[in-house]
């Protein structure tokens, strides 16, 4: 469940490991999340990850049970799920949260639609994923245009 809200939902892993019960309303789609300045927002995620939340047992008052799920052991699952991937490089939890964000963006997600859904308080937060998706295309321009460099038997240096 916690692959699936970071990045189902693009969540730090402070927010996913708080969530609560109460901040669950699988009938609009919603959570309530307790981003970083104690800022409270109402996220969307996707269907299916209610139907997975549906199906969690209701152990406490959080998802996690009796109190939020610590950081360290939450870094930890994430590292053995991607190991169990079969992953060569460590896993992160910021790296779904990246997944989600510039995913979100190469399927042409609006920029302000995106810092709301991450729960940035600026623009300039959120722009660092244009720089990431902006490399990404440069590089696939390089690799696959027909004037790129590797399409013309140049070496790249």
């Amino acid at each position: 469940m916690l692959i699936l809200l970071l990045y189902g939902g693009g969540l730090r892993v402070s927010e996913a490991c708080h969530i609560s019960w109460a901040d669950i309303y699988s009938h609009k789609l919603e959570i309530r999340v307790l981003g970083k300045g104690g800022k409270m927002r109402i996220q969307a995620l996707p269907s299916f990850c209610f139907t997975q939340i549906n199906k969690m047992p209701r152990i406490g008052k959080f998802i996690f049970g009796e109190k939020p799920l610590n950081s360290r052991k939450a870094y930890h699952i994430v590292n053995l799920w991607g190991k169990k991937a079969g992953l060569l490089k460590p896993l992160h939890p910021h790296a779904l949260r990246h997944s989600y964000a510039t995913h979100l963006l190469s399927s042409g997600a609006d920029l302000r639609v995106l810092q709301e859904l991450l729960g940035h308080s600026s623009l300039n937060a959120t722009q660092k994923y244009t720089h990431l998706n902006l490399d990404q295309l440069a590089r696939s321009l390089e690799l696959n245009h027909p004037l790129g460099r590797n399409r013309l038997g140049h070496s790249k240096s």
